[in-house]
């Protein structure tokens, strides 16, 4: 069940958040109930119409998940059986598929930002997907796919850091710890990484004669 119901001025979201509805800057209450008027005098079919424009919107813009869009519809006033419909629709007509924005946002998070499987998940079920949906858009993920990634981001950020080894080393850790990827991954990519790079250059001083500065 999806959490957008209404209580006094105040609406439940699917996040947890809650939100004041119906105030302006002068006679809040009178806002309120005035709001609360005008969407009970709102026919289902008028919801609908509106429910659907939301979500044509919303995909305009880019691929969504359901809940995104279902959580789209609720912070919007569209009762919860509603938005339940047309998204139902939706994803009958082929218009939201769950594996589809899954698989293209890891494709997206990979290519892009060099990201790992376990940052990758963690996106993806902050964005509502289903724990079998994300196994499946993970699961072509290799470790040696994931080793990949890691070594790419590790070159590239070497060859744009400047400081000493050391603090090079250093940051180029974290930097793909905070990707996500595991110790191991971390080190190996980061050894891999760091002897490519030394092999384009004759000698050391490609890293201690650059100027240490914030990444």
């Amino acid at each position: 069940m999806i959490e957008g119901t209404c209580r006094g001025n105040v609406a439940y979201l699917p996040s947890g958040k809650r939100k004041r509805r119906g105030y302006a800057h002068h006679g809040g209450h009178e806002n309120d109930e005035r709001g609360k008027r005008e969407i009970s005098s709102t026919t289902p079919q008028e919801h609908i119409a509106r429910a659907r424009e939301i979500c044509f919107r919303q995909l305009a813009m880019m691929e969504r998940s359901t809940h995104q869009l279902i959580d789209s519809m609720l912070q919007r006033d569209i009762p919860e059986d509603i938005a339940l419909k047309v998204v139902d629709s939706f994803q009958q007509a082929g218009y939201v598929d769950d594996l589809r924005f899954a698989n293209a946002l890891t494709r997206t998070r990979r290519e892009g930002k060099g990201a790992s499987r376990r940052a990758i998940a963690q996106e993806l079920q902050r964005k509502g997907v289903g724990k079998e949906v994300i196994e499946q858009a993970l699961a072509p993920i290799t470790a040696e796919d994931e080793l990949h990634v890691a070594i790419r981001f590790a070159t590239t950020r070497l060859r744009k850091a400047t400081g000493k080894p050391e603090t090079l080393y250093r940051r180029t850790y974290a930097a793909l710890a905070r990707r996500g990827f595991d110790g191991d991954v971390c080190s190996k990519a980061l050894r891999i990484a760091w002897a490519s790079i030394a092999k384009e250059h004759s000698d050391s001083e490609f890293f201690t004669n650059r100027r240490e500065e914030q990444w």
